[in-house]
């Protein structure tokens, strides 16, 4: 059988002519072949696969979720947006990138898988790619890193999402960022985003004065409406208003000793003591109201003579002494403290007690006159000296000066049959407490009223007998006679504290029964032992008892 021999197709493929008028060597059809360029046949290569990019839980979504292959720096790179889901051990070398839908950043709870990487390429090592979602949202995406990768900014800001109410928490996300762009614009000022209701989120801008400017009433797109409302319309400027402090001139004498010594505002001395003594009360007049006018009037003056920074004024209105900032600091002042430090009799508080109806036998005890949890007087004061209101406002008065070294409070009287006795800190805060006063008659007649900041009078005053007594041992040592206290009046349960020199010993220091001894062969002595008996009313009463013990 004949045939014929086609060594070669030198003259490559070429179907321009038939195959009876082409050239010998023309090929004019190929099956699964290609033709080198030495003219010969070569079988074609195959496309075979390599790799398996295998989902690990296919469980928590339907369909394929890795999408795209693009080489980078650190690997080649393939995409996906369903959390959860891993690369098998099939896929090595492979780097899983999670994607996020823009919403998700702000809060939106339904996930949005891929659908397509529509483009992906490599710039200085790392990937950018253009990524579609099932919402048909098409956003692009740039340097993976750590397991993620980056939206590019400029194509999310400023773009309102369509979707549910479980969407818009994304939108909240463009409002504050179109709030931010607000605010960053020189005189313009934005309040924080609100969310009234549901799907709506809000917030409030305005300019600085002069600053005119018109707003686009409302915006409406695909996924909402963007409204403006108009609150205010060109609002006047409002001149500041400097910040004030202001105290009060309620009492004192030149005679008590009465100064002002330091004002100070946040810690700045304000009050000009330049070449004088620190202010001293004016001379008294007989009026105490026009005294404490004359005062304040003075304290003004001085404030205002000195040179501070801040730098501050005063003025007088009567007898309260108001302190002015310079407006120029702004709000800058707002809050600072204002401290005046007093001595003597000097009254700058408006605490106070009236004493009514006291005699030679009314008694307030030490501790019976408090601030608060703060005892003003550490002794029992019993009227004398004439047995009236006045003189018994006296001592009480002298009591609490004498202790106020330790209590931090002064006292000063005034007043004619039924005296008022006022109560001040010596170093007064402007944010401390209102001063809350409380006094407790322990004996005697008397009434506590007609004050202001407490005047608390304690019934069923504390008593104890005998007050005094007195007991023996024999002349060379041994145990005295029990001494027994009956405590009536406040309230029990009742506490004792015996105290006294050390000559003799006290064999029941804690009780309301106690005998006393010395050694044998002691020599002769004798002291006086106290016994403090403490009630347990708040604030507490207290009533003393007193023994002599000697040798025979």
């Amino acid at each position: 059988m004949s045939y014929i021999q086609l060594s070669n197709f030198r003259f490559g493929l070429d179907t321009r002519k038939s195959e009876l008028t082409s050239v010998a060597g023309t090929l004019e059809q190929a099956t699964d072949v290609a033709v080198n360029q030495g003219g010969e046949l070569e079988v074609r290569k195959a496309f075979v696969p390599i790799l398996e990019l295998v989902d690990t839980n296919p469980s928590t979504h339907a369909g394929n979720c890795f999408f795209g292959l693009q080489e980078t720096s650190t690997g080649i790179n393939t995409y996906f947006s369903i959390p959860g889901v891993t690369l098998g051990a099939s896929s090595p070398n492979i780097n899983p990138i999670f994607v996020h839908h823009p919403a998700t950043l702000v809060g939106l709870s339904t996930i949005e898988p891929i659908t397509a990487v529509l483009y992906s390429t490599c710039f200085n090592g790392r990937d950018w790619v253009v990524v579609q979602f099932s919402d048909g949202s098409v956003f692009p995406y740039y340097n993976s890193s750590g397991g993620g990768i980056l939206v590019v900014p400029e194509f999310v800001n400023g773009l309102f999402l369509a979707g549910t109410a479980t969407q818009h928490p994304a939108n909240r996300f463009n409002i504050t960022y179109l709030q931010g762009l607000i605010a960053a614009l020189q005189g313009f000022h934005t309040s924080a985003v609100t969310n009234p209701s549901g799907n709506q989120f809000t917030f409030q801008m305005w300019s600085d004065p002069g600053l005119a400017y018109s707003v686009t009433d409302s915006v409406t797109s695909a996924a909402g409406t963007l409204v403006a409302s108009l609150i205010y319309s060109s609002v006047p400027g409002v001149a500041p208003v400097a910040a004030q402090a202001s105290f009060q001139v309620t009492g004192g004498s030149f005679t008590g000793g009465a100064q002002i010594t330091s004002i100070k505002i946040n810690g700045v001395e304000v009050l000009n003591t330049t070449g004088s003594n620190p202010f001293i009360f004016p001379v008294t007049t007989g009026n105490l109201t026009n005294d404490n006018q004359i005062a304040a009037a003075n304290l003004a003056n001085l404030i205002s003579l000195a040179i501070s920074n801040p730098d501050y004024t005063a003025a007088a209105n009567g007898n309260l002494v108001s302190i002015i900032d310079n407006s120029s600091q702004g709000a800058a002042d707002n809050g600072f403290v204002l401290q005046i430090t007093s001595a003597g009799n000097m009254m700058v508080d408006n605490a106070s007690f009236a004493i009514t109806g006291t005699g030679s036998t009314t008694s307030i005890i030490a501790g019976g006159i408090t601030v608060g949890a703060t005892s003003i007087i550490n002794s029992t004061v019993t009227e004398g000296g004439g047995g009236t209101d006045v003189t018994y406002a006296a001592q009480l008065v002298a009591a609490i000066q004498a202790f106020s070294g330790t209590s931090g409070y002064t006292a000063f009287a005034v007043g004619g049959t039924d005296p008022t006795v006022c109560i001040s800190k010596l170093v007064r805060n402007s944010n401390d407490p209102v001063l809350a006063l409380t006094v407790v008659i322990n004996a005697g007649p008397g009434t506590i009223g007609a004050g202001t900041g407490g005047g608390t009078v304690v019934t069923g005053a504390l008593n104890v007998t005998p007050q005094s007594s007195a007991v023996t041992t024999g002349p060379t040592g041994g145990t005295s006679p029990v001494v027994s206290l009956t405590v009536s009046g406040g309230t029990a349960p009742y506490t004792y504290a015996w105290s006294g020199p050390p000559a003799f010993t006290i064999n029941s220091p804690n009780a309301s029964a106690t005998s006393f001894s010395r050694p044998l062969g002691g020599a002769f002595s004798q002291g006086q032992y106290q016994c403090v008996i403490t009630d347990s009313t708040t604030p507490k009463q207290q009533v003393f008892a007193y023994c002599t013990v000697s040798t025979n």
